[in-house]
């Protein structure tokens, strides 16, 4: 049996088809990919900043200025932006420890900052300043009734340097700690190197101590606190030395 013929009518329908058909896949495309653009300039920049400390505190000002440009990254290219940020923010701001930033998926910045702790108050190089424990140097207000703490040191770009270590920051401000719970009391604390640590207790000769790498704080106190618990206060003495194996007492 022959297969049927195809009508005029027919031949015209198909033609129709491939006139409007080819436009409208076209033109569909073209709105696809107008609209992946435009949610990409728009859906995908963050809507929000945010940024908190550690200690659950919102960050400073001058932190949420300086996270601002990051309102105009991408979020499919997230990563490398926000890495070169953390740096830079390091950077920028010394007194921070830590800086992390992701972005969430629904399109928010988010900051995370740890401030490095304080360290030690003291009077550096003649004015009162606040050390953290990342060695950064910043002004700050005797505290009243504080220990007395005068401090020489060299200090380049906001940093304490040489001779002063992480470490023997430390071990300073851990001999401040427990000084300022001393018996007989401690008025004040002189030094300009991990080495040498003069104290100077009330109503006697001066103590020398040290703090360098290695120096066990612990055991020079408990070596100080022997020597007075086994003499009386009007036992004279110029000067006590405790930096080495046995106590030197210079009478």
């Amino acid at each position: 049996m022959a297969p049927p013929r195809r009508t005029m009518a027919g031949k015209r329908f198909q033609e129709t088809q491939k006139t409007w058909i080819v436009p409208f896949l076209t033109a569909s495309a073209i709105i696809i990919v107008l609209g992946l653009l435009t949610f990409g300039v728009f859906a995908f920049k963050p809507r929000t900043l945010e940024c908190i400390t550690t200690e659950n505190t919102f960050c400073r000002q001058d932190i949420l200025d300086s996270l601002e440009s990051l309102r105009s990254v991408r979020f499919f290219l997230p990563g490398k932006s926000l890495r070169e940020k953390e740096s830079q923010l390091a950077s920028l701001f010394p007194d921070l420890a830590t800086v992390a930033i992701k972005r969430t998926p629904q399109g928010t910045v988010h900051a995370i900052i740890t401030l490095a702790k304080p360290l030690l108050s003291c009077t550096l190089n003649g004015q009162s300043v606040l050390i953290r424990e990342n060695g950064y140097v910043s002004p700050a207000q005797p505290t009243e009734g504080q220990l007395e703490v005068a401090l020489t040191a060299t200090v380049s770009g906001g940093q304490l340097t040489y001779p002063w270590g992480k470490q023997e920051q430390k071990n300073l401000a851990q001999l401040v700690e427990e000084l300022g719970h001393f018996r007989p009391r401690i008025k004040k604390i002189v030094t300009n190197e991990p080495t040498k640590v003069i104290a100077y207790p009330d109503g006697n000769g001066p103590i020398f101590l040290r703090v360098n790498d290695g120096a066990n704080i612990s055991v020079q106190l408990s070596t100080l606190q022997a020597f007075f618990r086994s003499t009386t206060m009007e036992t004279p003495y110029q000067e006590l030395d405790v930096r080495f194996t046995h106590l030197i007492i210079k009478e």
